[in-house]
């Protein structure tokens, strides 16, 4: 205790020491400050000689005395302190301005009290709280001291009010400066020290200018596109200014100031920006459009065309240089190339004309005519049209018989009767194409509507030929440019070529087996019971019976037939019949169809049958018309390398299975073949057996009794039916090559010998000369 009541008095001791201090400073302060008054007044000077730190309290009573003004201040000014060094003499009319710097630093300041001739200490939160009024004009700062509060408002004549505050914002004192704007008026209002809002004034000054004009210049391009020399130009002023940014320590992918654009209608660049900018832009784009000394002449060509010339030349000068050096506009109708270059490229230009638009024979004239001598002119058109890729416009005969509307294949199936009641599979709507289809169904359309006796004529037009096909002379005509003729002519050449004939014999074999049996009992009984006659029996169909008399009446059958009438025992009548039977059919036609066309063979067999028609009131029979079926075989050959034929076949077999009845077409069954095989010249294909096998057992008989074994024969009627049919279909083709038909007069001749015909060969008979 004793020794912390001796800390606390020496502690008290000290600070009394330094009160003494201060006091005798102060006071020697104030003796010599009346003497400096006396000489200069206000300008006096006078000696800070104040320790380090001295209390901020202790500064500010030492200015409000030699000042002589009243200060009002609470205890948060005790805690503060500052340092004062000052080597010279200073005037004492500075006294204020560096109490009000010194408060500034620690966060304070000193402003007008609401006592008038008061001053009040305060801490500085926010300096607009504690301003002493709002300054207009032209917002210069009026009180010279710096460290004074002041609120100045700005009128903004040209820069934007809102880039003016954020310009402003880090030049504001922290903590206690602020901005706020009005934007109806463009006001900008600032509170900050005195000293600080002059440096804001400045700032202000110098943003609020008007803005640089804006210039507009249009500059003809007179020697290449707008849009490519305005693209080009953009890129060189983008790199100016970024050369430029890049020098002054600048972004230097900065947004260059000069907008270039161009107008398509009057080719034109127009520039817009910065007036010095813009001409600097001008003159770029003047050093582009510089010409390239390119000169326009026309070129007439007789006989080559002038898009070949145009091709060749573009091919010499090049891709590179073709947009740049070479310009060109072809007149197909007049033969003639107009042509902006250079001179190198007109010499190059001529020289070709001389080489090559030089009189030639016939071949060059637009028209020609190709005779065929192997094949169909619709046949070769189809061809053409195919490749070229467009339709072509068909005229043709026109016949009574004939509809428009329907194909060559249509017309030659079409039959007088109802095309519903036709077997499918002999319907022609064969998978296997084939050329003349190709024509009739694919890209010609039939023009001749009108009835009229035509000559019968195919048309293609193309781009660069018109093809037209003359049936009656078996020609193709072409209208077209010498060098497209030569490619038609190669081309035809080519189609025109005689095909060879391939002989197709078919062999079909047909073998039908059939074993029956039957065997059939009836057996009856006249008799008395109880006084009444009573007739017993069994009836299979083997006898008639009068039912008044009794007596049976034998319906003879082939086979054995027997008979017992006996009243007294019974009546027996039996028939037993047993049938064998073996058949085989051979056909084997021939035809003769050419390298890759259709032939078909068919063998068909019509059942008519009736029609009913019925209503509420009659009914009316007529003839409904006719059934098919039959045997149908359809071959397309395809001669192969080596010998070698690649045949696709159909063969399809329609027969009747039972007989129809009350205007129903009788049953059918249809069974179909289809591939596509290679096999060598001469060798036959065995297409496959299509079997059919039919069993059938029937036993007419009483129950019961006719399934006791033995006993059953009896007391029954049994048949047994057993069949089989088999077909076999044998296609061998053969190759006939020789250019004379050879070949062909030597696997007819013994045909012919076989029918006892004529040779081909005249008769010779004795002349008589005179």
């Amino acid at each position: 205790m004793f020794r912390a009541w001796l800390r606390h008095r020496e502690a008290k001791i000290v600070c009394a020491a330094v009160c003494v201090m201060l006091s005798v400073t102060i006071a020697l302060a104030d003796d010599s400050v009346p003497a400096a008054e006396a000489a200069g007044g206000d300008q006096a000077l006078i000696t800070l000689n104040f320790p380090e730190p001295v209390p901020l309290k202790v500064f500010a009573e030492y200015v409000a005395k030699r000042l002589d003004i009243n200060i009002l201040y609470d205890e948060q000014i005790e805690s503060r302190k500052v340092t004062i060094t000052a080597h010279t003499a200073v005037p004492a009319s500075s006294l204020m301005g560096l109490l009000e710097s010194a408060l500034k630093m620690k966060g304070m300041a000193l402003v007008d009290a609401e006592q008038p001739g008061w001053k009040r200490i305060t801490t500085v939160a926010n300096l607009i709280e504690i301003t002493p009024g709002i300054g207009q004009g032209d917002g210069k700062a009026n009180d010279k001291r710096g460290a004074s509060v002041a609120t100045r408002v700005f009128k903004l004549d040209h820069i934007d009010p809102a880039r003016a505050d954020l310009l402003i914002k880090p030049m504001l004192s922290t903590p206690g400066g602020n901005s706020f704007l009005i934007p109806a008026q463009r006001l900008l209002v600032v509170t900050d020290y005195a000293a600080n809002l002059r440096r804001i004034v400045g700032l202000i000054d110098m943003a609020d200018q008007p803005a640089e004009a804006i210039a507009t210049e249009f500059v003809p391009a007179a020697h290449q596109q707008a849009d490519k020399l305005a693209e080009l130009a953009t890129n060189l002023v983008r790199l100016k200014s970024d050369a430029r940014n890049r020098q002054q320590g600048g972004d230097a992918k900065a947004a260059p100031s000069v907008q270039i654009t161009h107008d398509p209608r009057t080719n034109q660049i127009i520039l817009v920006g910065p007036p010095a900018l813009v001409q600097d832009a001008a003159k770029i784009v003047r050093s582009l459009d510089v010409s390239l000394g390119l000169n326009t002449k026309m070129y007439h060509f007789n006989i080559v065309s002038p898009d070949r010339i145009d091709r060749l030349v573009k091919q010499l000068v090049g891709p590179v240089d073709e947009d740049r050096l070479y310009q060109a506009a072809i007149d197909e109708d007049g033969g003639y190339l107009v042509v902006s270059a250079t001179a190198e490229v007109h010499e190059k230009i001529e020289a070709l004309k001389r080489e090559l638009d030089v009189a030639a024979a016939e071949s060059q004239s637009p028209m020609r005519f190709y005779k065929l001598m192997n094949t169909a002119a619709s046949d070769v058109l189809v061809t053409l049209s195919a490749l070229e890729g467009n339709e072509a416009q068909v005229t043709e005969p026109y016949r009574e018989d004939e509809s428009s509307e329907y194909t060559d294949a249509d017309r030659i199936n079409e039959r007088q009767y109802s095309r519903t009641n036709r077997p499918a599979t002999l319907s022609r709507e064969s998978k296997i194409p084939s050329l003349r289809d190709s024509a009739s169904q694919g890209s010609l359309r039939n023009q001749n509507k009108s009835g009229e006796q035509s000559t019968a004529s195919l048309s293609v037009r193309s781009d660069r030929a018109l093809i037209t096909a003359d049936i009656n002379t078996n020609s193709i005509i072409i209208v077209a440019k010498p060098d497209v003729q030569a490619m038609y002519e190669k081309l035809i050449k080519q189609l025109d070529q005689r095909r060879p004939q391939v002989l197709i014999e078919a062999t079909i074999v047909t073998l039908d087996t059939s074993n029956d049996f039957s065997l059939g009992v009836e057996l009856g009984k006249r008799t008395t019971i109880d006084g009444r006659d009573t007739l017993v029996f069994s009836s299979f169909g083997l006898t008639e019976l009068n039912p008044t008399s009794g007596p049976v009446t034998l319906i003879p059958g082939v086979g054995f037939n027997g008979a017992i009438l006996d009243n007294d025992i019974a009546n027996v009548v039996i028939q037993a019949l047993k049938t064998n039977s073996r058949a085989r059919v051979v056909s084997a036609p021939r035809i003769l169809v050419n390298d890759n066309a259709t032939g078909s063979l068919e063998s068909i067999s019509e059942e008519p049958y009736l029609s009913v028609n019925a209503s509420d009131t009659v009914s009316t029979t007529s003839f409904g018309g006719f059934v098919e079926a039959g045997t149908s075989i359809e071959v397309t050959p395809h001669i192969s390398e080596g010998d070698h034929l690649t045949l696709a076949y159909r063969v399809a077999l329609n027969s009747f299975t039972d007989q129809g009845a009350d205007g129903i077409p009788p049953p059918r069954q249809t069974n179909s073949i289809e591939s596509n095989v290679t096999v060598p010249d001469g060798h036959t294909v065995v297409v496959g057996g299509l079997n059919r096998s039919d069993l059938s057992n029937r036993i007419e008989g009483l129950p019961f009794l006719s399934d006791v074994p033995v006993l059953k024969h009896l007391f029954s009627n049994e048949v047994d039916e057993e069949s089989q049919m088999t077909l076999f279909v044998f296609i061998r083709p053969v190759i006939l090559r020789d250019d004379q038909f050879k070949d062909l007069k030597f696997v007819s001749r013994k045909p012919l010998e076989q029918a006892e015909l004529p040779g081909d060969f005249p008769d010779s008979e004795p002349l008589s000369i005179e």
